[in-house]
């Protein structure tokens, strides 16, 4: 018997069958023995188990399908058992693995310096988004979440105070976030504090400050008694917070159709401290956001659904912001384009800045903690203003409250800053990826 051909068995008797198969293991057990390289495992699997002209298929056809009935089962029996030989012999060669020629070859020396992995960072609008909403976050508003496909009565109808909904609706993509509102409105009761980041989509031309596709961030405070007070209060505080301690804010006359009175927000510009820059075109500010106390029509369009929303009974503000718009003040951007385009040698530069920035946003927490502690001082100070007629009592309470209040301030703001003291220490143990140290450019707390 050769190893090409498989011969067709005049007897099917025990004697023959065991010498047969007998014949066949040898030729495999020879056959393994010589393989010396994974082309020849291959075609030793080939050979063998081939599924078209592999050896065990010729002498199932041969041999199991021609014997007669009464031999199927001692041929079943020693067919099994070559196939568990030849298998066992493939899984013997493959597992034996490689020379040592190639192993030398694909040697690694672990005594080298590993290579590190740089660490990724958030995009800048992603960054900006998150810092706007961990501001108004601390002040206790929630995040509200609504749909990027809306119906033209939400994105329209409601937030102009036109006409009830009709029997038709249309899809669109929202221009706004503003829709979110009501539907939170229509869900939830007052009172009602939520900031809503999302996308938007709009008609406009792109140009090196608009797109017509960009992220907003709109607020909404629904309560009993919500002033323009509060709501210049809280967007202060907001912008002092984004842009430091420093930055002031003010207020003109404007309209919005979801909003009376409303009010678009400026504040001082940040390049040159409100000396007039180019950046403000010589005027020392720059506009950056609208607001304005929420119409009652849009209460009550909320009050089919809710009737807690009384116009009557409560009040409430709204605001809205870009962020593409705060991220390129933020970080020197002067074409938006660059935010969208993916391109790695612009978005590489955020990466090296993540610990500078980490660095400045604890260095302003401290600030801020030190402007409260002044504040404290201060109500303490204005006591001694009160006349000590008649109100000797007030004023002894309000000296109490304000120096309980300076003291807690104070050991608070001790606490920070030899929190802040040691995160500056760590971040200044940062390297960059060839070795070298990052110094850190703040100054100590």
């Amino acid at each position: 018997m050769t190893n090409d051909d498989i011969p067709s068995l005049s007897s099917f008797d025990d004697e023959s069958l065991a010498k047969a198969f007998a014949a066949l293991e040898q030729q495999a057990r020879d056959d393994a023995a010589s393989l010396d390289s994974p082309d020849a495992v291959e075609a030793f699997r080939l050979r063998w188990t081939g599924r078209k002209q592999g050896r065990l298929n010729d002498v199932s056809s041969r041999w199991l399908k021609a014997a007669p009935p009464q031999a199927k089962k001692s041929v079943g029996e020693r067919f099994k058992a070559l196939k568990e030989l030849v298998e066992g012999l493939l899984d013997q060669a493959s597992g034996s693995g490689p020379s040592d020629a190639a192993l030398a070859a694909e040697a690694i020396d672990v005594t080298l310096p590993g290579t590190r992995r740089l660490t990724g960072t958030e995009h800048p609008i992603t960054r900006t988004l998150n810092e706007i909403v961990s501001v108004f976050a601390a002040l206790g508003y929630s995040v509200g979440v609504g749909p990027e496909v809306e119906t033209d009565f939400y994105n329209f109808v409601v937030i102009a105070n036109q006409e009830k909904r009709g029997p038709r609706e249309r899809l669109l993509l929202r221009t706004h976030t503003s829709p979110v509102q009501m539907r939170t409105m229509e869900r939830q009761p007052p009172p009602v504090r939520i900031v809503i980041p999302g996308k938007v989509h709009r008609n406009d031309a792109a140009d090196a400050t608009h797109s017509p596709i960009f992220h907003q961030v709109e607020g909404l405070c629904v309560d009993t008694n919500i002033t323009f007070s509060d709501l210049k209060g809280t967007l202060d505080h907001a912008m002092k917070a984004l842009f430091g301690s420093a930055v002031k804010t003010r207020f003109f006359p404007s309209f919005f159709p979801f909003t009376e009175p409303s009010a678009d927000v400026q504040i001082s510009c940040i390049f040159c401290g409100g000396k007039g820059c180019r950046k403000c075109k010589d005027s020392g500010w720059i506009e950056l956001l609208g607001c304005g106390m929420v119409d009652p029509a849009v209460f009550a369009f909320a009050a089919e659904k809710q009737p807690a929303y009384d116009p009557k009974k409560i009040s409430g503000f709204a605001f809205g912001m870009g962020v593409e718009r705060i991220a390129m003040m933020k970080y020197g951007i002067s074409e938006i384009g660059s935010l969208y385009a993916g391109d790695m040698r612009f978005l590489n530069q955020f990466v090296k800045q993540v610990g500078d920035m980490s660095r400045t946003r604890h260095y302003r927490d401290l600030i801020a903690w030190q402007k409260a502690m002044e504040l404290a001082r201060c109500v303490y100070a204005r006591t001694e203003e009160f006349p000590k007629s008649e109100t000797f009592g007030l004023r002894m309470q309000l000296r109490r409250s304000a120096v309980s209040v300076a003291k807690e301030l104070l050991d608070l703001a001790t606490r920070v800053a030899k929190l802040i003291n040691g995160l500056l220490g760590v971040l200044d143990q940062d390297t960059e990826p060839d070795g070298t140290r990052q110094p850190a450019n703040l100054p100590r707390a």
